[in-house]
């Protein structure tokens, strides 16, 4: 196999807040990634256009025309993250603020669509991570998912063992779907 296609075969994704919104964007209309990762992303689903204020509010009117509801549903559905499903064979890791129903409304939306994802919650943050000690935790967690997605590799401090277990258990999800060299267009 040549070192091109080696590439082509682990092409991952990773953003933060806007970037997270990009990341999230990207799965939905891509299925050129492996694994990703996607963490604060920006709030633009549903759950945040009725939780984050007017000024938010006005910002994502002038954008998608108005709240999430009847005429303007349709719109919301093409421009909403949560509202679409990415790949059901591209794992997704979602790091949040604990207590932001936005993380909720992403991970249940995709999972309930059978995304392969896992939800971490970092409790005291604010909406960019400021704590050192889960600026490192999510730092690690992201080394760890990547490695493990794209190069078969774990960690080996025993510490880790239940996150590779549940790592391992979206892995058989994965292997359950059809390749997609047998789905038929």
């Amino acid at each position: 196999m040549s070192e091109i296609t080696i590439r082509q075969a682990q092409v991952r994704n990773n953003g933060l807040e806007y970037g997270g919104f990009w990341t999230n964007s990207a799965l939905v209309y891509s299925r050129i990634f492996k694994v990703a990762s996607s963490g604060e992303s920006a709030r633009r689903d549903p759950v945040a256009y009725w939780t984050q204020g007017s000024q938010f509010e006005h910002v994502i009117d002038s954008i998608v025309g108005g709240p999430p509801v009847a005429a303007n549903y349709e719109k919301w559905r093409q421009f909403a993250p949560s509202l679409q499903a990415p790949s059901k064979r591209v794992p997704v890791l979602i790091e949040y603020q604990a207590g932001d129903p936005a993380a909720l409304e992403v991970f249940e939306s995709w999972t309930k669509q059978g995304v392969p994802a896992e939800l971490v919650l970092y409790p005291g943050e604010g909406h960019l991570f400021h704590q050192p000690k889960h600026q490192f935790f999510s730092m690690q967690r992201n080394v760890d998912w990547f490695s493990f997605w794209l190069l078969g590799q774990k960690d080996g401090d025993p510490a880790k063992t239940q996150q590779y277990q549940r790592w391992e258990l979206l892995k058989q999800k994965i292997s359950r779907i059809t390749p997609r060299s047998k789905i038929s267009p």
